[in-house]
């Protein structure tokens, strides 16, 4: 399996252990991946690379993954 090291997959879940976890996995079949804990602190990261994926938990404590996904969806 060939890698491509500018595709970035980000992982939102307020479950700490979750992201640590995923992240990991991803990381070791040579995927870029970067944590988030909350659909608020993607958003607020201005520098973050284009992502080729998303990987949201539904149930967030504020904004949704759904919600979130909507947003991205609906700004393009």
């Amino acid at each position: 399996m060939s890698t491509n090291p500018f595709v970035y997959v980000a992982i939102v879940d307020d479950d700490e252990s979750v992201c640590r976890s995923v992240g990991r996995l991803l990381r070791a079949v040579g995927i870029q991946a970067i944590t988030y804990a909350s659909a608020e602190s993607f958003l607020a990261d201005t520098k973050h690379p284009q992502f080729g994926c998303l990987v949201l938990d539904i149930q967030l404590s504020a904004m949704s993954g759904i919600e979130l996904a909507q947003r991205l969806a609906a700004e393009g």
